[in-house]
């Protein structure tokens, strides 16, 4: 029996974290090459709190498409928490209310 992984990767601004104002195109790389690292072991990467101004790069890299294809952007972190929890317990579920996309 293998074991399901998730992961979240919380992007937006919270109590006590600043919004960053730029994503560069590096970072944006690096990004994408983790999440189909991630992806191609087994483990589910769900992403929360993307800001309209990292959109359009995420977007050109194909990460943005390939994740709300999947359901996988959240619009807090919360909601991205409670999907991974679905995730890891092997429960059968549908798209929940804090998906993006």
């Amino acid at each position: 029996m293998s074991i399901q992984r998730a992961l979240v990767i919380g992007a937006g601004s919270g109590v006590g974290r600043a919004t960053a104002a730029a994503l560069s195109a590096t970072g944006a790389h690096v990004l994408a090459d983790t999440i189909s690292r991630l992806e191609g072991r087994g483990i589910t990467v769900l992403l929360s709190g993307i800001q309209p101004h990292h959109e359009h790069v995420l977007r050109q890299l194909g990460v943005h498409d390939r994740l709300a294809h999947e359901r996988h952007l959240f619009d807090t972190t919360p909601h991205a928490i409670e999907h991974a929890r679905l995730h890891a317990a092997r429960i059968t579920h549908t798209p929940q209310s804090g998906a993006t996309h």
